[in-house]
């Protein structure tokens, strides 16, 4: 009996442990790669068009300084301003091919440095039902849902959080995939917290509730302003946001009171 419940005992603790691993099942992306880890060979940063790059050449500050990867892919070297095609490479590669650039400028091998100064070729989108929806850089680092719905300052409280879908920008095939935000972010379940790529698209819809009261409030506005009652239909819209922030008036402290409990001084009632 022992020998059969060890093998058994062992596989079950080796599924708990890997059931709450974040995992990328888009087609073409990896499975072995999570939040921290680094990037090494085919997932290092690519420069793209727009992005600012920092040139560093010891001992020769003529050739250093920052340029932008023009619309073309190119930078334009500081001192000779002889075009160089960078779109594609990595910050290694970029490096190499500018030491062979200003070898005929320079007596001896130059010892050049690269960094990326700001990314605009890689960003993602949060929209729907968040506070900041828009479009946001990735820079050279991995992104996951988790992060980019935080980046967007949370979801509203009428998000449908449970039917969240990330759009992934592949070219040669759209895909769409159905993500539980509420289990992301308040239960620490990362089962979805899928890795974003350049272009995706999270979409954090709006509450089947909240679309109703929006489209009867769209209905019956232009009755409510022909008699007068035009900002109590804006309120039945917004009815959780006045609620919360009736909530905070009232449990507040006034002026008086702030003053009072903030000096120390005690208050003499009449």
């Amino acid at each position: 009996m022992r020998r059969h419940f060890l093998p058994l005992a062992l596989a079950l603790a080796l599924a708990g442990c890997s059931r709450g691993l974040p995992h990328v099942p888009f087609e073409g992306r990896r499975h072995d790669l999570y939040p921290g880890a680094p990037q090494t060979g085919e997932d290092r940063y690519r420069v793209g068009v727009g992005d600012m790059l920092r040139l560093m050449v010891w001992r020769h500050a003529e050739f250093c300084g920052e340029v932008t990867v023009d619309a073309t892919g190119a930078i334009a070297l500081p001192l000779t301003y002889e075009r160089m095609s960078v779109a594609g490479l990595t910050l290694i590669e970029v490096e190499g091919k500018l030491a062979e650039a200003i070898k005929p400028y320079v007596l001896q091998p130059p010892q050049v440095s690269v960094e990326l100064a700001d990314s605009e070729s890689r960003f993602f989108y949060v929209l729907g039902d968040v506070n900041e929806p828009g479009k946001y850089p990735m820079g050279d680092e991995r992104v996951y849902v988790r992060e980019a719905v935080v980046r967007a300052n949370w979801p509203k409280r009428t998000a449908a959080l449970a039917r969240a879908r990330l759009v992934s920008s592949n070219p040669d095939k759209s895909d769409a995939r159905k993500i539980n935000l509420k289990r992301i972010l308040l239960d620490g379940d990362l089962t979805e917290n899928y890795e974003l790529k350049p272009g995706d698209i999270v979409v954090v819809p709006r509450s089947f509730a909240s679309a109703f009261v929006w489209h009867a409030s769209q209905w019956l506005q232009p009755f409510a302003v022909l008699l007068g009652y035009d900002s109590m239909v804006t309120e039945f819209y917004d009815l959780p946001t006045v609620r919360h922030e009736a909530r905070k008036k009232r449990d507040a402290p006034s002026h008086e009171d702030a003053y009072y409990y903030g000096s120390g001084v005690s208050r003499q009632w009449p």
